[in-house]
């Protein structure tokens, strides 16, 4: 849907449009998938020291990370039902970066805000 967001004609003044479509891809993709496994916390604390920094962690089939070049957390959340008072929304303020998971059966986003001069 979104490949075909970007390339249809009547949407290209909404740029940003076909990111939206893959932020509610993303969001139907986190609620139907299977649960995840669960990282038993004792397990790691007894791990020895010198394998820590081999570890590598992934996300689970419950938890997408979308990056866009438009603030999509923001016009996402301006559309809800729930909001009263629509939202101005400037698109020149930059990009976002979306966490999508399940916990307890339940739909979350979460915008990620990088840490000031992380690269």
């Amino acid at each position: 849907m979104a490949a075909f967001v970007a390339g249809f004609q009547p949407a290209a003044s909404l740029p940003y449009l076909a990111d939206i479509a893959r932020l509610e891809w993303a969001c139907h993709e986190v609620f139907h998938a299977p649960g995840n496994a669960a990282v038993a916390l004792d397990a790691l604390s007894r791990m020895p020291a010198d394998d820590l920094p081999g570890l590598r962690f992934h996300l689970g089939p419950a938890c997408r990370l979308l990056a866009s070049d438009f603030p999509v957390y923001r016009i996402w959340q301006a559309n809800q039902a729930e909001v009263d008072e629509p939202a101005t929304i400037d698109l020149d303020r930059g990009g976002e970066t979306v966490l999508v998971l399940r916990p307890q059966w339940a739909v979350q986003l979460w915008a990620l805000h990088p840490r000031p001069g992380a690269c």
